[in-house]
């Protein structure tokens, strides 16, 4: 009775669960003894618990990928700010008169301001 009401709120909670995922959970973490245990228990094991495993192994994945989220949502944030003093520094060049006018009356532009790059840092991916 117990069983067919967890099949049946776990069905519900996942829809069609692929039943691998639980088992390749179980691989990955094979240094685990109640792991272990389980993978060779694999066969004989109830479509429930192969289910709760896919269900362990989804939010262990989610995990991994929203701890990968905030590391790039940190970097990024700290490449938003980069960018944005660098904008605010160009805005107040471009609104600042020049004083350096040289012997041609023709207003002579501040040294480095007439190619500002904004150099792209190439990140890799992070995996865990």
């Amino acid at each position: 009775m117990e069983e067919a009401l967890i099949e049946s709120a776990l069905s519900k909670l996942m829809g069609k669960v692929d039943t691998s995922i639980g088992k390749l959970f179980l691989l990955s973490n094979i240094k685990d003894e109640s792991c272990r245990r389980l993978l060779h228990l694999s066969q004989s094991l109830s479509p429930p618990t192969l289910s709760a495993l896919a269900l362990a192994a989804t939010v262990k994945s989610l995990e991994k990928d929203n701890q990968q989220l905030k590391r790039l949502l940190h970097t990024t944030k700290g490449e938003v700010k980069l960018l944005s003093n660098q904008i605010g520094y160009l805005i107040e060049e471009q609104t600042t008169p020049y004083h350096n006018i040289n012997g041609g009356g023709i207003p002579k532009p501040p040294a480095g301001s007439s190619s500002v790059k904004v150099r792209e840092k190439k990140r890799p991916l992070l995996e865990d």
